[in-house]
C-alpha cells in the first residue's frame, strides 16, 4: 500500500512540470515572506521525488543546497504527515543529527515544515524554515506557515493550468494549419472537376472521359466527408466524449460496404487492395458506425500513403479465448510506413502532420487519431507495426459481447 501511495505522490509532483525549472519571484517572495514571519533565516521550497529533494525558491542560505539526497533531508519525513512538522533541536534527534548540514556547518538546529498537499491529498514537498539556534514557534506562525503553504500550491496549480492552455492554444494553430491545407485538396479536386465538365464542348465530351470525372468528383468528395466526420468526431471527443451503441449486425454487410468504397479508390491509383475473411462469422455485437469508421479509416490511410502499384492487405477473423471472443482486424500496406516518433505519437492518440514530398502525401493525423479513441471505448487495443519506406502493419482488437 505505501509504495502505492508513494508511487502516486510522485506522479501528482511530476504532473507539475516544477522540477528543475528556474526561479520564480512569485515563489521566492513566498520563501521571504516565510522567513520573515516565522522570525527564521532561512527558509525553502522543496519538492521531493523518489531519490532527491529540489528546492524551487531558496533564501537566506547558498543555492547549492538546491539539490539534497532525499536520505539526507528532513522533509523526507515532514512529507509523511499533513500535518506540521517541528523539530526543536536538529543536534538531539536521533534521525537528523548526523546528517552533514546539521553534524557540520552551517550547523542547523531548528526545522519547521509546512505540507505542500494537492486536492487529492499527495503531499509533493514543503515550505519550511531552519534557524541555527533551537526553539520552538507559537501557534499563530504556525498558522502562518500554513497559509503561505496553501498559496505555494494555489501558485503551482495556476501555473499548471496556464501551461496547459499555451498546449492546447499551440496545438489548435498547428490542427488549423494543416487542415487548411487539407481540406483544399479534396474540394478543389470538385471544383476543378466540375469546372471541366460544365466547360466542355458537349459533342466532343466521350462517355468515357464523362465517367471518369465524375469518378474522380466522387473521390474527392468521399475523402472529403471522411474529412470533416473526423474533425467533428475528434471535436466531440475533446467536448462531451462518445458513447457506443451496440447491436446485432451483420459483419459481412460492412466488410461488403468498405469493398464498395474503397475498391475504386484502390484502382485508381492500380493499388491491390485485398480484403478477406468474415464469410463464415455469424452475426455479431458492434456498434457499426463505429466499427466501420475505424475499418474505413485504417483502409484510407493505407491506400493514400501507398503509392501506385503498392498493396493494402486486410484480414478479419474473430477469436476465442477462455470462453470470450474477440474480433480481429488487420490492414498491412506496403506504403511509406512510419518512424518511431510518429507511431508513438499515433499511439498516444496526438494529432500531428505528416508530410512525405514523394508522393505529396499529407495528413492531419486525426483518422488514426480516431481509430485508437474508438478502439478505447471498445476497450480494445491497437497495435503499430511500421518501419519508413517499407509500409505499415495495423492490428485492431475489439472484445465482443454474446449476440
Amino acid at each position: 500500500m505505501a509504495e502505492t501511495i508513494e508511487l502516486k505522490r510522485v506522479k501528482a509532483l511530476d504532473s507539475y512540470n516544477i522540477i528543475y525549472t528556474d526561479s520564480e519571484k512569485e515563489y521566492d517572495e513566498l520563501t521571504l515572506l516565510a522567513a520573515t514571519i516565522c522570525n527564521s533565516p532561512v527558509s525553502l521550497i522543496n519538492f521531493i521525488d523518489e531519490h532527491e529533494q529540489w528546492s524551487k525558491s531558496v533564501y537566506g542560505i547558498a543555492k547549492n543546497y538546491r539539490r539534497v539526497p532525499r536520505s539526507q533531508t528532513i522533509c523526507q519525513y515532514a512529507i509523511q504527515k499533513n500535518d506540521l512538522f517541528e523539530v526543536p533541536d536538529l543536534s538531539a534527534d536521533e534521525r537528523f543529527k548526523e546528517i552533514p548540514y546539521i553534524k557540520h556547518d552551517p550547523k542547523f538546529r531548528y526545522y519547521l515544515g509546512a505540507p505542500l498537499e494537492d486536492s487529492e491529498g499527495n503531499i509533493i514537498g514543503t515550505l519550511c524554515v531552519l534557524d541555527y539556534i533551537p526553539k520552538t514557534l507559537d501557534a499563530e506562525k504556525k498558522s502562518q506557515l500554513r497559509i503561505l503553504a496553501n498559496q505555494v500550491m494555489a501558485h503551482l496549480e495556476l501555473r499548471k493550468q496556464n501551461e496547459a492552455l499555451q498546449k492546447l492554444n499551440q496545438h489548435q494553430v498547428q490542427l488549423m494549419k494543416i487542415l487548411s491545407h487539407d481540406l483544399r485538396a479534396p474540394l478543389n479536386g470538385i471544383i476543378g472537376l466540375s469546372e471541366l465538365m460544365v466547360l466542355s464542348d458537349e459533342d466532343n465530351f466521350k462517355k468515357d472521359e464523362s465517367r471518369e470525372i465524375i469518378s474522380g468528383i466522387n473521390r474527392s468528395a468521399v475523402q472529403l466527408k471522411q474529412m470533416i466526420s473526423g474533425i467533428l468526431n475528434y471535436a466531440l471527443f475533446k467536448t462531451e466524449g462518445i458513447n457506443l451503441n451496440r447491436e446485432e449486425i451483420d459483419l459481412n454487410e460492412s466488410i461488403n460496404k468498405a469493398k464498395e468504397l474503397y475498391e475504386p479508390l484502390a484502382r485508381f491509383k492500380n493499388i491491390e487492395l485485398d480484403i478477406t475473411g468474415g464469410e463464415s462469422i455469424k452475426k455479431i455485437v458492434l456498434d457499426k458506425e463505429k466499427f466501420e469508421q475505424i475499418f474505413g479509416n485504417l483502409l484510407s490511410n493505407s491506400i493514400k500513403y501507398t503509392e501506385n502499384g503498392g498493396f493494402v492487405k486486410s484480414t478479419i477473423e474473430v477469436v476465442g479465448h477462455n470462453g470470450s471472443k474477440s474480433l480481429i482486424l488487420k490492414v498491412k500496406d506496403n506504403g511509406i510506413g512510419m518512424s518511431e516518433e510518429l507511431t508513438e505519437m499515433v499511439l498516444n492518440g496526438e494529432v500531428t502532420g505528416n508530410t512525405n514530398k514523394t508522393i505529396k502525401a499529407e495528413s492531419t493525423g486525426i483518422g488514426v487519431t480516431i481509430i485508437k479513441r474508438f478502439v478505447d471505448f471498445f476497450g480494445g487495443t491497437l497495435q503499430i507495426k511500421s518501419k519508413e519506406g517499407e509500409g505499415s502493419e495495423f492490428t485492431v482488437t475489439l472484445p465482443l459481447r454474446e449476440s
